[in-house]
């Protein structure tokens, strides 16, 4: 098959293909062989080593001079024989080694505190720093003569300035923690200069104790027993500090830090190895040979897809490889993969070109002198885009065939049959395939529903109807639910030309609603009855079975609970049923409302003052509804007005409406409280009120009133009582 493919390929793309495979590879070769793509590297390289961030070995200890060791030795630099007290505590704790990153290449003034500091040494394994640059200046001979080692401390920044590789074998002197590592190592280790560091994360970091909490003994010898100390500045503006790619926006890193990183590197062996430049130039061309040869076996639009999978998979294997300590440059790779696109693009678009003006030319020559003769463009653009103007203008003058009716009967989420008048599928949308199979066309409709194994639904055999009907309940064995509908369908002449099917998933819609009953049900039935048990339990209990105050409260939490209950069922009625209008006498609600409040009012010593209720006013609504919805406006008002005063009740016509007013001479609303006011469970404390609130009651009211066509408004201010208007469409 790629032979055949080959040889169909002309002679004039085969060497145009040769030339743009000879310059993409020659320009990749220069690229991985001469490393001119190392920045590029090098934000990889970051990238990969934030992703693989190694674990701070736990045998490592950083003793910090920080900025608390400041405050409370005093200011740098210390007098030595601080430094000695440190390694003699150090010392008593038995570790494995002390690196005391603190340059000591001068005497002290008084040489008592050299001496002081030598003794201290005898002691511990102390390894010191050598200060290597310009020239090296080892410590002052009494100091370097009982180190275990020294070493230069040297840092290789890269060209951007970041710390990404350690310099074991500098030319001054040989490394500190190289000395320090091979003095510990159990084999000999073998530099690797410069070799890429694997950062810790700084997130975790290593084991850190300040300084001055180690000399006032406040850290146990076990902590430090057996492990690598390094004593070093970490402090704000004192010592030296290194960007790292794992420093991102946070503070660079402690030199002494740095050097625990690299010990760590070398005892644990995690040092990354750099890929021979050989291995680098062969990576990067393999990549770029397999899409130069996707070039002529594959259309454009898999090379593309293939383009952009070969580069993933060259960034993919180099992040891989790092993860595994093993560093393989991408960037001459990915360059390649970039350079060949545009090169071989233009030649192709040239070809392109070219063989659209062929093309058309054929078209044009074949359709000349019909009635489809092709009309040329107006001509924009450049070359190719005329050219492809004058296809599209042929394409569409030959083929006008398209139906917008059938593309958007087609895309319709719902699975959808179109069915001649024998019943039998003559087309179906994705959906209807995905529901009945691919194999849907020809199939009786009815034959095709029955394989869906139903165990409730209409009688197949004459389904569907051909007058109108309401729309079936199909139930299937595995419990989905569909709602299917059929029209009815005429062709042009008036004759019988089928049916249009659709069936609707609605089984999370059916769930929906028996969960929604079923919580109903729970708070109508098995919330009330244990409330109204407790009730009778309180009211029956003999003599002082309950204390009294206990008992008021038990009761005061079944009643609140019995109210929360069914407030909510009445608003989720009233979102729910279908109200049951009739012409009601809203004057004759009104005064309902007021008397079955009569007994609440009086208690509290309240009178509910009525006006334009003398005469009847005729709205259409649900006469239980909205009598509730009065009672509700009427109890808040008895509930939260103050005692002895007056709730005024009016109904007045205004326009086509009728205007109701309930007004009282409670607290009123803040503007923050109306806000909120009629959301489900916006309940407000009122220090006057007998009971506190659910916070459904309003809720109730606005739902109940928007069914029925109308509005409810507030009409308040803080400390200035509160007025609900509801108005509702005069009968």
């Amino acid at each position: 098959m790629r032979a055949k493919a080959l040889r169909g390929v002309s002679r004039r793309v085969l060497a145009e293909w040769a030339a743009v495979a000879l310059i993409s590879t020659l320009a990749v070769a220069a690229l991985a062989g001469f490393a001119l793509t190392t920045r590029a590297d090098n934000l990889i390289h970051d990238v990969a080593a934030r992703l693989f961030p190694r674990t701070a070995g736990s045998e490592i200890l950083v003793v910090a001079i920080d900025d608390a060791s400041l405050a409370k030795l005093g200011a740098w630099p210390w007098p030595r024989e601080q430094h000695a007290a440190l390694i003699e505590r150090l010392g008593k704790a038995q570790p494995r080694a002390i690196l005391y990153d603190v340059l000591f290449t001068e005497g002290a003034a008084n040489s008592a505190q050299d001496a002081a500091l030598a003794r201290a040494m005898e002691r511990a394994r102390v390894y010191l720093p050598i200060l290597a640059d310009p020239a090296p200046a080892p410590p002052i001979p009494i100091l370097a003569e009982r180190a275990a080692g020294t070493g230069a401390v040297d840092v290789h920044l890269d060209a951007d300035g970041l710390v990404r590789r350690a310099a074991f074998g500098a030319v001054q002197a040989p490394s500190l923690a190289w000395v320090l590592a091979s003095d510990l190592a159990a084999s000999t280790l073998q530099p690797i200069s410069p070799s890429l560091i694997r950062f810790a994360d700084p997130k975790a970091g290593y084991a850190t104790v300040s300084f001055a909490s180690v000399l006032a003994g406040e850290v146990p010898d076990a902590f430090i027993k057996r492990r690598i100390v390094l004593v070093g500045a970490t402090a704000a503006g004192l010592g030296e500090r290194f960007p790292t790619p794992l420093s991102g926006g946070a503070a660079n890193m402690p030199g002494v830090e740095l050097q625990a990183n690299v010990i760590d590197n070398l005892l644990g062996g995690h040092l990354v190895e750099d890929a021979p430049r050989a291995m680098v130039i062969a990576v990067s061309i393999l990549p770029l040979w397999l899409l130069l040869a996707a070039f002529l076996l594959a259309p454009p639009r898999w090379t593309l897809l293939l383009g952009a999978g070969l580069a993933v998979v060259l960034l993919g294997a180099s992040l891989a490889a790092y993860g595994l300590g093993f560093w393989l440059p991408p960037a001459a790779g990915l360059a390649g993969l970039a350079l060949v696109f545009p090169l071989w693009g233009w030649r192709r678009l040239a070809a392109t070109s070219d063989g659209l003006a062929a093309e058309l030319a054929r078209l044009k020559a074949r359709l000349a002198g019909s009635e489809t003769a092709v009309v040329s463009g107006e001509g924009g653009g450049d070359v190719l885009a005329r050219q492809m103007e004058d296809i599209s203008l042929a394409i569409e003058q030959v083929d006008d065939l398209r139906r917008f009716a059938a593309d958007a009967l087609f895309s319709l989420p719902d699975a959808t049959l179109v069915l001649d008048p024998d019943r039998r599928v003559l087309a179906a949308n994705g959906a209807a395939r995905a529901l009945f199979g691919e194999t849907v066309r020809g199939r009786i409709a009815s034959d095709l529903i029955a394989e869906l194994s139903p165990r409730q639904g209409p009688e197949l055999e004459v389904w569907p109807p051909r007058q109108a009907a309401q729309p079936v309940e199909l139930i299937l064995a595995d419990d989905r639910v569909f709602e299917m509908q059929s029209v009815w369908r005429l062709d042009e002449s008036g004759a019988p030309a089928g049916w249009i099917v659709r069936l609707a998933d609605v089984t999370v819609l059916k769930a929906a609603l028996r969960h929604r009953e079923q919580a109903l049900q729970l708070l109508t039935h098995d919330m009330r009855s244990p409330q109204t048990s407790i009730l009778a339990l309180l009211q029956s209990s003999p003599g002082k079975a309950v204390e009294a105050g206990l008992g008021e409260r038990i009761a005061t939490y079944a009643r609140r609970t019995l109210a929360l209950a069914d407030g909510f069922v009445r608003l989720a009625r009233a979102e729910d049923a279908t109200p049951r209008f009739e012409e009601v006498d809203i004057s004759d609600v009104l005064m309902e409302a007021a008397d079955e409040l009569w007994p609440q009012s009086r208690q509290r010593g309240m009178t509910i003052a009525q006006s334009g209720l003398d005469e009847p006013r005729w709205v259409r609504g649900d006469r239980e509804l909205l009598t509730r919805v009065f009672v509700n406006l009427l109890s808040n008002a008895v509930k939260y007005g103050p005692e002895g005063s007056t709730i005024r009740l009016s109904a007045m016509a205004t326009g086509g409406d009728v205007e109701i007013a309930v007004a009282d001479e409670g607290p009123g609303f803040t503007a923050e409280e109306q806000a909120a006011l009629f959301g489900a469970f916006s309940a407000f404390e009122r220090p006057q009120a007998q009971t506190d609130g659910v916070g459904l009651g309003l809720a109730f009211v606005r739902t109940a009133v928007t069914r029925h066509g109308g509005q409810v408004v507030l009409r308040s201010a803080s400390g200035e009582g509160a007025v609900f208007v509801v108005s509702l469409p005069a009968a």
